[in-house]
């Protein structure tokens, strides 16, 4: 938000390329665990032909925060900013 203020912008959204790089690094997470073996609510198991994927991210609240601070230094790469 401060960086939203400081720069005179309201609104911020991933770019397409930038959702598809998180979907995908989220997907090569999940399934490099037994949680996408599961057949749970929690992967969509319980939807019959519903894509299976995790719910959540679980590679770590430390993966993510240094994802996040990669962000903030590029200053937002691959987000619009309006």
């Amino acid at each position: 938000m401060g960086y939203l203020r400081g720069h005179g912008k309201h609104s911020m959204e991933p770019t397409k390329a930038r959702e598809d790089a998180w979907v995908s690094h989220h997907d090569e997470v999940a399934n490099s665990t037994l949680m996408m073996r599961t057949n749970s609510w929690y992967t969509g198991a319980n939807i019959e032909g519903k894509p299976r994927r995790l719910l959540s991210y679980i590679g770590g609240v430390g993966a993510y925060r240094q994802f996040c601070d990669e962000i903030k230094a590029k200053e937002y790469e691959g987000f619009a900013l309006a």
